[in-house]
């Protein structure tokens, strides 16, 4: 069958798209693959945006599935409208929605659409085609939500799959690949898949599922959807990694840096840590990152990943406060963080680690901010803080709890369709302004001398609490402080979306010659 998947989102790297691609191929059906990513003249310069997409991009979405059987849309929350968009302008074909947003809420979805899978799907979508084919009943497939004569039937979940060596490789061949460049969807390229990292920047998964249930995290409504009746976390095994790389290249033969965005890349065991390090070393040494979480970060491990190539590690954080670590359901605490900071700095000549954590929750307090940034100030220098905003995703355990309790009075409250890293739109709108904004602050490089944006000595008056009660008086000249910071990026940005994709990339290779 002919069959044209679509992607909403604003990146091209999406693993389970490419992932379901390749299992349809490898049964002869015709997949082409559409990523709508979103440029500057929908955006306005956000590096995320909710923006709907103009006649002329739906027409050239009608014209390029014109011969599709079966058109499948895969969204996030924050893309939900575009999704619901193309399929108002596409009846009469056989429309699908999958992704995050419909796996979380279904009965959202099925309202405008006839099927709505949930879940990991590859198997249940290639089941749905053959059905199709054959003209079997789709009833009782699996994953699957259909609308039939007016009902509404809700099948339940196929056990996931725990064999992830049985897909095949994900779909990275570029024929029959398609991407929206400046208002036209043009004909995949190389230069085009990286243009929106600083480096030739390849995502990779390397196992699914993740062991933790944070509430902010759709993981939480992920694991309790299968309800424990299934292995929740898979792991590809070492050689089909390997093997994917390799295949990957070939494709993409200018990619110089991988991100392993796996929940944890070290909850591997030692075997399989062994056994990466000679392979990746042997047939792909690319430098790397990869996600730690403290409680599974141990020296011998993480020495073999710095050894192998390993130069950024991305650790969670959120929050230094038991009581919103608690909030959020993370049983990794302050200790557990700074116990893992003593084994990354180890490595500090070699690795740079990059810790996160989560501001501007209405829920936080005064003294569990100050507990974030008292964590922060005790993590062991260099290092990267990154801060990101509290965003409310529909059907996640935080969203609920919010909405029950009135912390989300309308949509707009829970942020979601905004730009999650826009630190202006997320601050001004919580409690507790000047310490979120003071946490944002501190966000950036932090070295003997300097917290992100701040010199040490500067930070001490700026937790006194005389400096606090002040600037929450006075809660206009932070924000203020806040908005000038950011101006010259946003600025820079805005600048850099208007050149020509021509000249992004030769910017971006000028700029690659001037740092090697």
């Amino acid at each position: 069958m002919d069959i044209t998947l679509i992607s909403v989102d604003n990146d091209v790297a999406h693993h389970g798209l490419r992932s379901i691609s390749s299992l349809l191929k490898s049964h002869g059906h015709n997949v082409k693959l559409i990523f709508l990513t979103t440029g500057n003249e929908m955006t306005d310069g956000n590096i995320l945006s909710s923006a709907l997409y103009p006649e002329s991009v739906i027409n050239q979405v009608k014209e390029l599935t014109k011969d599709s059987d079966i058109v499948g849309v895969t969204s996030m929350a924050l893309t939900a409208e575009r999704a619901k968009e193309i399929f108002s302008h596409l009846k009469g074909k056989i429309l699908l929605w999958g992704g995050a947003y419909p796996t979380m809420n279904p009965d959202i979805c099925i309202q405008d659409v006839d099927y709505v899978f949930r879940g990991e799907s590859e198997f249940a979508l290639l089941e749905f085609v053959q059905c199709i084919e054959q003209g079997k009943d789709l009833s009782g497939i699996k994953n699957l939500w259909l609308r039939k004569n007016g009902v509404v039937i809700r099948n339940e979940l196929r056990p996931l799959n725990n064999d992830l060596d049985a897909l095949p490789i994900p779909d990275y061949n570029m024929k029959d690949h398609y991407v929206l460049i400046e208002g036209h969807i043009v004909n995949m390229k190389e230069e085009y898949f990286f243009e929106k990292y600083k480096e030739n920047l390849l995502l990779v998964y390397t196992q699914r599922g993740c062991p933790y249930t944070c509430s902010f995290c759709s993981n939480h409504t992920f694991n309790e959807l299968y309800d424990g009746k299934f292995r929740i976390v898979r792991k590809k095994s070492i050689r089909y990694v390997i093997n994917e790389l390799l295949e990957i290249k070939k494709h993409l033969p200018s990619m110089n840096k991988i991100w392993f965005t796996d929940d944890c890349f070290l909850m591997r065991s030692r075997e399989d840590l062994i056994l990466f390090n000679e392979l990746y070393k042997k047939h792909i040494n690319l430098p790397f990152r990869c996600y730690g979480i403290a409680k599974h970060i141990i020296e011998d491990k993480l020495g073999l990943l710095v050894d192998a190539g390993l130069k950024e590690i991305l650790v969670g954080v959120q929050s230094g406060s038991r009581r919103t670590l608690q909030y959020y359901n993370r049983p990794i605490f302050k200790e557990d963080i700074l116990k893992a900071s003593k084994v990354i700095n180890k490595f500090k000549d070699k690795l740079m680690p990059r810790y996160e954590l989560i501001y501007s929750n209405p829920y936080e307090e005064k003294d569990d901010l100050l507990e974030t940034i008292d964590l922060a100030r005790k993590l062991p220098e260099p290092f990267r803080l990154d801060a990101y905003n509290l965003v409310f995703f529909p059907g996640i355990a935080l969203y609920n709890k919010a909405k029950e309790e009135g912390v989300i009075k309308n949509e707009e409250d829970a942020g979601y369709d905004s730009d999650y890293f826009n630190a202006n739109y997320h601050i001004r709108k919580r409690t507790n302004v000047y310490l979120n904004n003071l946490i944002f602050w501190i966000s950036g490089i932090h070295t003997r001398w300097k917290s992100g944006k701040i010199p040490k000595p500067l930070l001490k008056l700026l937790v006194k609490d005389s400096t606090i009660s002040f600037f929450e008086r006075y809660r206009k000249f932070p924000l203020f402080l806040t908005y000038v910071y950011t101006l010259p990026g946003n600025v820079k940005l805005r600048i850099y979306n208007s050149f020509s994709m021509k000249n992004k990339v030769r910017l971006k290779n000028l700029l690659r010659v001037a740092y090697a």
